[in-house]
């Protein structure tokens, strides 16, 4: 059997099938790779067992799910007859072993600087429907107040579609956000324009782990996903009892003895009102904090460059370069109005700067620019070139 064609086939019913992409992107990582490097479908169980081993990583988890995935496949080709049910390989295979790591998870006191240090009005949001409602971050990135009804709101994830409920003062807290997006995109140096569209999912996972890293939370696993375990938990501790919380959080299966019961949506919200985290983090409304950033002087560089070049006005504005070990900041110049076309490399601000410094920094060349962008005003400094700081290139 040729592995490619089953694999295209495979992949192709996967997607009709309406799974998420995320999933989508997992079983073709494993499902193509197979299928390059080895034109007919294998049925060796210690040729799968080591091809495991090989894709799937070093931590438990990821062999878990790596083996996980390959099974789906082939049991996928059982069912629809491409393959012999005795002649399954996963019947003489070994399920990797190893315990998955203790997720991390964040004390209240924690979680409540992680509250303060976000900017109002979307990252506030972001982060308060993120604790409140328990969600995945995928769950949440399309969603829009058609989805919000009656205290709830409608998500879809893994497991399907359900209604999660929701805090009544988070509630009117997302309805009135000026924007039809709960988590609309957020574009820099935007000077507070807001995209009424759904930020991706990528952005949104950014987002969260730079408030996080405001709030002088350090280490590995920082993300919207510590923050769903460490509301979970909040939640258990404080009194909620572990059949409301599957709801909460789309579980459909638990290892525990005792299966869960539906609960009426009106006893749910009951519960989630009483014992979510929110209660602990907050009495009365959530605040809306501005985070005090430092002082910060632009270098001499960026101060003396030209304010107008070819008729344009010349703005300042940041950019980041990731690297393997470091991450870089600077300031470039792009000539207002031709969409980012021109840009010039104007000085160096540092190498790993904290994050309020960088916050500084923009918020500082924010000012700048619209310092000169009043002083270039007048229609004979922009005809006449005469702005101060007029350089020829």
């Amino acid at each position: 059997m040729d592995t490619v064609e089953l694999a295209t086939t495979y992949l192709k019913a996967k997607e009709a099938a309406g799974l998420s992409s995320s999933t989508l992107k997992k079983y073709r990582y494993l499902v193509i790779a197979l299928a390059e490097e080895s034109p007919s479908l294998p049925l060796d169980p210690d040729y799968l067992q080591d091809y495991v081993k090989r894709y799937g990583g070093q931590a438990p988890d990821s062999l878990q799910t790596a083996f996980r995935t390959l099974r789906t496949f082939y049991t996928w080709l059982i069912r629809r007859g491409y393959l012999e049910s005795d002649r399954d390989p996963f019947l003489l295979m070994e399920r990797p072993g190893g315990k998955s790591p203790i997720p991390r998870v964040l004390s209240v006191e924690e979680l409540r600087r992680v509250v303060e240090v976000s900017l109002p009005p979307y990252n506030r949001a972001l982060l308060l429907v993120l604790l409140d409602t328990c969600c995945r971050i995928g769950e949440l990135a399309s969603r829009t107040k058609e989805h919000l009804s009656g205290g709830t709101l409608s998500v879809y994830g893994k497991t399907g579609g359900r209604l999660v409920p929701v805090s009544p003062d988070v509630y009117g807290y997302l309805m009135d956000l000026p924007t039809d997006s709960l988590f609309p995109v957020l574009p820099w140096g935007s000077r507070g324009e807001v995209l009424d569209q759904p930020a991706a999912v990528s952005t949104l996972k950014g987002r969260v782990r730079r408030m996080m890293k405001r709030a002088g939370l350090g280490g590995r696993k920082l993300g919207p996903h510590t923050l769903r375990h460490s509301s979970a938990t909040a939640y258990v501790n404080c009194g909620g009892d572990l059949k409301s919380l599957s709801l909460i959080l789309g579980h459909t299966t638990t290892r525990m003895s005792e299966r869960y019961v539906t609960l009426a949506m009106d006893s749910l919200r009951q519960k989630h009102a009483t014992f979510g985290v929110l209660q602990s983090l907050r009495s009365g409304a959530p605040a809306i904090v501005q985070e005090e950033l430092p002082q910060v002087v632009l270098p001499q560089e960026a101060l003396d460059y030209p304010w107008i070049q070819d008729g344009a006005f010349v703005q300042l504005f940041l950019m980041v370069d990731r690297r393997k070990w470091h991450t870089f900041y600077y300031i470039k110049a792009r000539l207002d109005g031709i969409g980012g076309s021109s840009k010039w490399r104007v000085c160096s601000l540092g190498t790993d700067l904290p994050l309020n410094i960088v916050d500084a920094y923009r918020q500082e060349m924010h000012r700048e620019n619209a310092k000169r962008r009043d002083a270039c005003s007048s229609v004979e400094h922009v005809a006449g070139h005469g702005a101060p700081g007029l350089k020829s290139r």
